[in-house]
């Protein structure tokens, strides 16, 4: 443009009304080279011509631009400062062709991004202030003008999806074509990927990290959103979720080392936590025969599981033995509950018992291998039985704080009252001579 008065312009005043993130996201870095043109004439490509001489954009007309600190010192017509701080360095245009490109840059993007394009604009000639278009890829994603009033920087904002893509050309140009006005400042471009915000995952945590097998672990997570989701794998890998945890506590029965953590949502973003190993010691397996004659009982553990280690026999006439295969003669003919614990060297154990007539026996008897045990109804309601063949071993119901409520000798067939249960998810465990049995029952009063 071509002007001989000089007005003073001072760019310094900034309206507020940036496009936002999605919800659970934040602006990230700036990915623009040089946005706010501190180091020059470089970082972006310009189809206008350059110039950074004193008055050298009078003679350009309307296709020529400069960077600097004083637009005054380009066009003896122009004026203003930067945007940020008063001192710095603005783009100034003395524009109106709009088949030329003002500014433009390519810029590595994510797919499946939401990234926030945004600059400032101001006059440095009040008269037909410039209106300038914002394209992304070549397609117009929204266009701004510039002030009418003196002393204004005004922000442009807008929110891009890079569905897709993996790089984003960024360009703005004239869209205003008046030989006389159409002159304005640009300064502080900035193209920001909406980021997670940090501390969405939270952490794991439980009271112990080594179990044995059999045992419930109660694991908890703090420092996340509401909305979340447990899983588990037996390694780092193939995570899947559990069915119906998905609150800050899981409780589980696992039969082997394993892996946990929470997958969090908050608004548009998820993550998971780091996982949490658990890890399973392997328990030993209690079992025994006894050989009578009369109230003389020998009896035999060499069917328990190979990694025994300790002993440990009640015989329920307040005596006991620490002996692998002890001797031992009641005192009378009677009913007796013999138990075995044995320990191995993760110091897990096992319990077996059995209620013995010494009045009766005779010969060689042993504690069998339990099989098909059931529960039923689940849900249940005022109560439930349990069924199996044999007299095998012990009972124990679990809340889902994995606290142990319930404990009792299991028969053929036995009916549990749940009058004392509230309503809610339970794990009730068989034990029996060869291995722990494991069921999830649900109350519903």
């Amino acid at each position: 443009m071509k002007k001989t008065f000089l007005y003073l312009v001072f760019c310094c005043t900034a309206f507020k009304g940036f496009a936002q993130c999605p919800s659970g996201t934040s602006p990230g870095n700036n990915l623009i080279t040089n946005g706010d043109f501190s180091n020059g004439n470089t970082g972006f490509y310009s189809t206008y011509t350059y110039c950074n001489t004193n008055d050298c954009l009078f003679p350009l007309g309307d296709n020529g631009y400069s960077i600097g600190s004083d637009p005054s010192f380009f066009h003896s017509s122009f004026g203003g400062k930067d945007h940020t701080t008063g001192t710095g360095n603005l783009m100034v245009v003395n524009g109106s062709d709009s088949s030329l490109i003002v500014w433009r840059e390519t810029i590595t993007v994510q797919p499946n991004t939401v990234y926030v394009f945004s600059a400032w604009i101001c006059a440095v000639y009040p008269v037909n202030p410039a209106h300038v278009n914002f394209y992304v890829n070549g397609v117009k994603v929204g266009a701004i003008a510039a002030p009418s009033s003196l002393n204004l920087w005004l922000p442009f904002s807008v929110t891009w999806n890079s569905g897709s893509n993996t790089s984003a050309t960024l360009s703005i140009k004239d869209n205003a074509s008046n030989w006389t006005g159409t002159d304005y400042g640009l300064d502080d471009i900035s193209f920001q990927p909406c980021a997670c915000s940090a501390g969405n995952t939270g952490i794991v945590s439980a009271l112990r990290d080594t179990i044995c097998s059999g045992t419930p672990v109660v694991l908890s997570v703090a420092g996340t959103s509401s909305s979340l989701q447990w899983q588990s794998s037996s390694s780092l890998s193939g995570f899947t979720n559990i069915s119906g945890m998905n609150t800050a506590s899981c409780i589980e029965i696992p039969s082997q080392t394993t892996f946990y953590r929470v997958f969090s949502g908050n608004g548009n973003c998820a993550d998971t936590s780091a996982p949490y190993k658990i890890i399973v010691k392997p328990s030993p397996v209690a079992a025994f025969s006894f050989a009578s004659t009369g109230l003389a009982l020998t009896f035999d553990s060499d069917s328990s599981s190979k990694d025994v280690t300790t002993h440990n026999w009640d015989f329920g006439d307040s005596t006991a033995s620490t002996l692998p295969n002890p001797d031992h003669t009641f005192s009378r003919p009677d009913t007796f509950h013999v138990c075995l614990s044995v320990f191995n060297g993760s110091n897990c154990s096992f319990t077996i018992c059995r209620d013995i007539k010494t009045d009766f026996v005779s010969g060689i008897n042993s504690v069998t291998k339990e099989s098909d045990w059931k529960v039923f109804p689940n849900p249940a309601g005022e109560s439930f039985r349990t069924s199996s063949p044999h007299q095998l071993g012990t009972i124990k119901i679990y809340n889902s704080l994995g606290q142990l409520i319930y404990k009792n000798e299991i028969s053929l067939e036995q009916n549990i009252s749940t009058d004392n249960f509230p309503s809610g998810n339970y794990y009730i465990t068989l034990q029996t001579d060869v291995t722990v049995k494991v069921k999830r029952l649900i109350i519903i009063h």
